[in-house]
């Protein structure tokens, strides 16, 4: 299984996918940031609209591939997803969340 081709690419898709989930979030941090000292707004919007277009297109990238209903890609894509992308994205959250100490 680990000799397909397409395998690295998913884990280079899913490692992409998580850095980009960072930029939009790093991109929302510095709209607050704008917004709070009440500087040109405009900008910022275009390109968070252009960065959630772009989610969105990778979005469905990830629906089609699921939906070609092939077992073996769609669990190595799954895997690669869940151990690339999801959890170390949820990792990434929890870790720097601004909400205090778990109780």
């Amino acid at each position: 299984m680990c000799s397909f081709p397409f395998i690295t690419f998913f884990v280079h898709f899913s490692c992409y996918l998580k850095d980009f989930w960072g930029k939009i979030d790093a991109e929302l941090e510095v709209l607050k940031f704008v917004l709070s000292n009440l500087q040109s707004k405009e900008i910022k919007y275009e390109i968070i609209d252009s960065l959630l277009e772009d989610n969105q297109d990778m979005l469905f990238f990830i629906q089609d591939i699921f939906s070609m209903q092939k077992e073996s890609i769609s669990q190595v894509f799954s895997n690669a997803l869940l151990n690339y992308a999801i959890i170390p994205g949820l990792l990434h959250s929890i870790k720097f969340s601004e909400k205090g100490i778990l109780s």
